[in-house]
């Protein structure tokens, strides 16, 4: 249905916002370096910046067969991460 479309798509980007966050935290003295490099132009920041998050894609809003006794729905890889 639509709402579960939406509601997927809410939860995916709330997801990849939690990942990109603990990626920039865990690796900040890394990223510090590479941010002074005068050879990192737009277009290899934006390609850093595609790759860090891609690794979001792999936890999928897809059901993996545990339910929330709560309201009875299956739980998510993502709803497991972000409680």
């Amino acid at each position: 249905t639509q709402d579960a479309k939406e509601s997927e798509r809410v939860l995916q980007e709330k997801f990849t916002k939690f990942w990109m966050n603990n990626i920039v935290e865990g690796f900040k003295d890394d990223l510090e370096i590479i941010r002074k490099d005068p050879a990192l132009t737009k277009p290899k920041l934006s390609m850093l910046i595609d790759s860090l998050s891609s690794g979001a894609e792999v936890f999928t809003p897809s059901h993996n067969g545990l339910s929330n006794a709560q309201d009875g729905r299956e739980l998510t890889d993502m709803d497991i991460v972000l409680g």
